[in-house]
């Protein structure tokens, strides 16, 4: 159902799928998952990005838009905002043994 996560999110389209208003589905999925779908799918875009930033021969503006954030900065104010760090200093830490990509899983 959110196969491509570097694409935009349309609930729309998807609650079509199962014959649902948007705002129903939206909040059937929330009942049922705890977050709404806009919630969920940036998360999964995040912890996607965590696992990317293993890659240092990868910049911070192409992980950005491989998973689907308008920009470099976009996707360091979101990334900070779920996980509490840059996605720089998440790289370092990870470089430094001080952190693993399991806490992207856990803290999301």
């Amino acid at each position: 159902m959110f196969d491509q996560i570097n694409q935009t999110l349309e609930v729309a389209v998807i609650a079509a799928r199962f014959d649902m208003a948007p705002t129903c589905f939206s909040k059937a999925f929330k009942n049922s998952v705890g977050i709404g779908p806009y919630k969920w799918h940036l998360r999964r875009r995040i912890v996607r990005s965590a696992a990317l930033l293993y890659d240092e021969r990868r910049t911070l503006a192409e992980i950005a838009c491989d998973c689907g954030f308008a920009s470099q900065s976009h996707y360091t104010t979101a990334f900070r905002r779920e996980l509490g760090v840059t996605p720089g200093c998440w790289r370092r830490k990870m470089r430094d043994g001080t952190l693993r990509i399991g806490d992207a899983l856990r803290t999301s």
